[in-house]
């Protein structure tokens, strides 16, 4: 089953988040995959300014969102990985989740599928539901469909197992 698959890491460094999501991707096959670093983009805080009510797919920002927001409107599938910031996903994210009113009012991403991941530093497991759980709620608001969800704490790479599970649930690998 070929899938379009759009991994964004809301991660602002090349560590924990970004090895599970890199990890996972190596396991997709049959698939055309794009990695997207949100702190390698400009994305400017939303200014409430309410246009993309009024057209959803406009908005008066000069800025790489409308870009991403293509992208995730033409994917399969979103994978969605942060850090547990503060037991919430990374302020990166959730200026990028801030952004996507538009796409809430157009429905442009209801029915598709929705991987999250998030990662703790520490060892509070707490912190990484709590992130999922942010996750989640914007997941619910776009009408998604939640298929996987994985949580790490520390350096755990027992988790990898977990990831390539997923990725063979989602008939992805050969």
């Amino acid at each position: 089953m070929f899938m379009k698959i759009l991994i964004i890491s809301g991660s602002p460094r090349k560590h924990k988040t970004d090895y599970m999501l890199n990890k996972l991707a190596d396991g997709l096959e049959h698939s055309e995959t794009e990695f997207i670093k949100l702190s390698g983009h400009q994305i400017n805080s939303c200014l409430s300014c309410r246009e993309c009510i009024k057209k959803p797919f406009l908005c008066q920002q000069k800025d790489d969102f409308a870009l991403l927001r293509e992208k995730m409107s033409g994917a399969d599938l979103i994978i969605f990985g942060s850090p547990a910031y503060f037991d919430n996903v990374s302020a990166t994210l959730k200026n990028f989740f801030d952004r996507c009113l538009g796409l809430y009012w157009s429905e442009a991403l209801k029915g598709k599928k929705a991987v999250l991941i998030s990662v703790c530093g520490g060892t509070r497991v707490e912190s990484v539901e709590r992130t999922i759980t942010s996750m989640e709620y914007f997941c619910d608001l776009m009408k998604m469909e939640i298929i996987g969800k994985v949580g790490a704490v520390d350096d755990e790479k027992s988790k990898d197992k977990e990831l390539l599970e997923i990725a063979k649930a989602l008939n992805l690998l050969s």
